[in-house]
């Protein structure tokens, strides 16, 4: 995420170099939640997965990342 804010804050923008992080972002993103045979480089049908119910991973196939996870169980411990 850091690497896509700081291409569109360069003084000199290559909107090239930029465009390819921010999609490459994108498709980093979408791995975490839709299920494999969903996920595309075109964003026109990553557009209509997003419409699609049956196009999300479940709630436990979801990878949420190791961050998620840690704030998650420290929350339980400090709770217990």
């Amino acid at each position: 995420m850091n690497i896509v804010n700081l291409s569109f804050q360069k003084e000199n923008v290559d909107l090239g170099g930029a465009y390819d992080d921010l999609k490459n972002l994108i498709i980093l993103l979408v791995r975490k939640i839709l299920k494999p045979i969903f996920i595309s480089n075109n964003f026109e049908e990553l557009q209509k997965a997003f419409s699609n119910d049956l196009a999300y991973l479940s709630v436990d196939e979801a990878d949420f990342s190791i961050e998620y996870y840690e704030t998650t169980c420290f929350k339980q411990y400090i709770k217990n």
